[in-house]
């Protein structure tokens, strides 16, 4: 028994050590060297969807900054044309092309077409960032919401990102080792007064971690990382930026810096900004009567800063 026991706490103890230097390879290794898994071949590229503003914009630079011709992707082309334009006076030994397509309105028969539109280019990356609540105001109860808006709601997060990977596996598989990243979020967890949002990033999740093993089960040289963040503060989203809401830039810059350790640790799941995994920490040490207290009044703050920005009146 007592062998057993010393065996024990040596083994417990051995995991803590793993784990502890599992984070910190994690959170301080080097970022500019984070993408080198994925760039090779002749002119690597990455696919980002939601590129013209936001976080997704953010991952364009990012990804850019470490040598990789990039894909936007987005709804408008108007502004995609005017994100090219100035990432190409930026970069200019650099490639960036443009895909418009829109995930509330075109028919997703055209999916497929755009993933052959670029299927002989070294598309070794690509970000499924294209998501959030499509409509305004974002938080409301479900008893509330249209049947129209919970179905643009798992267009925009789940039908979309779907269709999307689906046509893009044989055009990642054959350029590999390449990533798929999908952006998931906190409300994950559940959030009150978006639960339909929070059941298409619980989806995103489980998407991501039974793609990630399914490659692995089939010898499919494609990374699959999902990622969890919290607030941000973008265009489409202005909230004042603090240390919880980092700007929609700095954030995609530091989980571009983390994307290669998160692979090389083995993870199917990274939560890149610091503060944010903090804060999902003590959240889940919380019992359940503290996490609805807590998220009760994050979210009613939410509301009231929402109205604030959209100028919108309440009834």
């Amino acid at each position: 028994m007592q062998r057993t026991l010393q065996f024990l706490g040596a083994l417990t103890a051995v995991t803590a050590v793993a784990r502890i230097l599992s984070l910190a390879r994690l959170y301080f290794s080097p970022s500019s060297s984070s993408l080198n898994r994925w760039r090779h071949g002749k002119e690597p590229y990455a696919l980002v969807t939601g590129a013209s503003d936001g976080i997704g914009l953010g991952f364009v630079e990012a990804i850019a900054a470490q040598g990789f011709n990039v894909i936007l992707l987005s709804r408008n082309r108007e502004k995609l044309e005017s994100r090219r334009s100035a990432l190409q006076k930026q970069y200019p030994n650099l490639k960036f092309e443009i895909l418009v397509f829109d995930a509330l309105k075109d028919s997703y028969d055209g999916i497929e077409k755009l993933a052959n539109s670029i299927s002989h280019l070294n598309v070794t990356i690509l970000v499924n960032n294209m998501g959030g609540i499509p409509f305004i105001p974002g938080y409301i109860q479900l008893i509330e919401t249209s049947s129209s808006q919970i179905d643009r709601t798992i267009d925009y997060n789940a039908r979309f990102l779907s269709h999307l990977t689906r046509y893009m596996i044989p055009v990642m598989a054959k350029n590999g080792p390449a990533l798929m990243l999908n952006v998931g979020s906190a409300a994950k967890h559940g959030v009150p007064w978006a639960a339909v949002y929070s059941g298409t990033k619980g989806f995103v999740l489980s998407f991501s971690e039974a793609l990630a093993r399914e490659f692995k089960c089939n010898k499919i040289p494609i990374d699959v990382l999902n990622l969890i963040l919290a607030d941000v503060s973008s265009s489409q989203t202005p909230t004042p930026v603090h240390l919880l809401n980092p700007a929609a830039k700095d954030f995609s810059k530091t989980a571009v810096g983390r994307l290669g350790a998160a692979v090389a640790s083995g993870r199917n799941t990274l939560t890149p900004y610091i503060p944010h995994a903090l804060l999902l920490w003590v959240l889940g040490f919380l019992p359940e009567s503290m996490q609805v207290l807590v998220l009760d009044n994050m979210i009613r703050d939410a509301q009231k800063l929402h109205e604030k920005i959209f100028n919108l009146k309440k009834d």
